[in-house]
């Protein structure tokens, strides 16, 4: 499997995610959960999107991110490979996870911004290297590339105490909605902060 220590880290990472849970069981976290991983990293890759990791081989973190729509370069080639991909997922997931993913797009778009972003479809660290401010860099590198536009970054998370986090990382709430017995809460750090983050701007100080 291509980028397999990836994998293997982000579905450590998000064994105990409630949205995963709800997805998949134990049984299907070796098998199903990792397919769904391998597959997420695949399709960022065909659409030309940007993977974080420190070292592929032994990573101690790793980031799905999606660039804007303006700097995407997709060619035909790879938009039919995506299609293959999606179909050879399809068949090796149980039929019960097609409408759920589903409906986490459904409500995941209604919040997204309007204007073009950069989206974080996925954040691991190892549970090695935890509470050492890692995430934190990730998000700074997200930062640096988003801070070319600038652009807004955008994110969802399905456990509740992350949303504080984020919040002190300038993210702001945009939404929140049931999935089941999941709450998704979707979140957004708008350019302008970026950009006075990048000069040095704090409030109330010149």
């Amino acid at each position: 499997m291509k980028h397999e220590p990836v994998v293997q880290l982000l579905a450590e990472a998000f064994r105990e995610d409630p949205f995963f849970r709800l997805m998949f069981n134990d049984e299907e976290w070796e098998t199903k959960a990792t397919a769904m991983i391998a597959f997420l990293i695949r399709r960022n890759e065909l659409l030309d999107g940007v993977l974080l990791t420190d070292d592929e081989a032994a990573p101690s973190f790793a980031a799905i991110v999606e660039k804007p729509a303006p700097l995407r370069r997709i060619s035909l080639v790879n938009r039919l490979r995506l299609l293959v991909e999606m179909m050879k997922l399809g068949l090796r997931l149980p039929g019960r996870i097609l409408p759920i993913a589903q409906q986490y797009e459904r409500i995941q778009k209604q919040h997204l911004p309007t204007e073009p972003h950069y989206y974080i479809t996925m954040i691991g660290v190892a549970a090695s290297v935890r509470g050492k401010g890692v995430g934190k860099r990730v998000l700074q590198a997200v930062d640096e590339l988003a801070a070319s536009g600038p652009y807004p970054v955008a994110l969802d998370t399905e456990n509740e105490q992350n949303v504080e986090i984020y919040r002190r990382l300038g993210f702001t709430l945009t939404g929140s909605e049931k999935l089941g017995d999941v709450t998704m809460y979707c979140m957004t750090k708008p350019p302008e902060k970026m950009r006075n983050e990048r000069n040095g701007i704090r409030r109330g100080n010149k």
